[in-house]
Formats: C-alpha cells, sequence, structure tokens
C-alpha cells in the first residue's frame, strides 16, 4: 500500500465532500507530480500554487498547452474543485500528498 492509498478517516471524511471525478482528477495530477519527468514538474508546481501561491509561485495558463490532454482536464477539473470548494487541499484531505510533494520539490523548483 502506497502512501497515497493510506489516509486518515478525518481525510476520508473530508474527500467525501468532493464529487468522485474531482478526486480522480486530483489523484491523478498528484501521481503524475511525484515523476521526475517535464509533465511531472509542472503538475507539481500547478498543485503547489493551490497549496501555497505565496511560496511556490502562481500558476501559468500556458501550463495548459504543453501537458497531455488527459493532465490538462484533469487541471480544469481541479481549477472547478479549487473555484467551487473556495478550499486548500488540507482542508479537502490532501494535506498529507500536499507535504510530501513540497519536500519532493522544494529543492527543484525552488531553484528555478
Amino acid at each position: 500500500m502506497t502512501t497515497f492509498e493510506r489516509i486518515s478517516t478525518r481525510d476520508a471524511l473530508r474527500r467525501s465532500r468532493l464529487p468522485e471525478q474531482a478526486q480522480v482528477a486530483i489523484n491523478q495530477l498528484l501521481a503524475v507530480a511525484n515523476r521526475r519527468t517535464d509533465q511531472g514538474r509542472k503538475v507539481a508546481s500547478f498543485l503547489l500554487s493551490w497549496w501555497s501561491a505565496d511560496d511556490w509561485g502562481g500558476f501559468d495558463p500556458r501550463i495548459l498547452w504543453s501537458v497531455d490532454d488527459e493532465i490538462e482536464q484533469s487541471m480544469l477539473a481541479v481549477l472547478l474543485v479549487i473555484s467551487r470548494f473556495r478550499a486548500y487541499p488540507d482542508s479537502l484531505g490532501y494535506g498529507v500528498e500536499f507535504r510530501l510533494l513540497c519536500d519532493q520539490w522544494k529543492d527543484l523548483m525552488r531553484s528555478e
């Protein structure tokens, strides 16, 4: 079982507020963001700007032009989540995953 499959009961309850399609999109993007690839970096940048734009920089919408269609659709689904729920990832049950993502990318992205 991976870290992403082990979630607390509290986080599971928070996630249950989200439509299934939104959960799938977030999970797909987290999986991509954990890869050390160009698309992984772009997706991590997108997700981490949601986590803290002040610390990680704002989202550049031109990223949507340079990712695969499936990733683009997931990013658009997450933008709807951000808009409709007006919440940070941790309040939606994704705090653990986003803290791990911060740790993974902190040296690479902050040095750019």
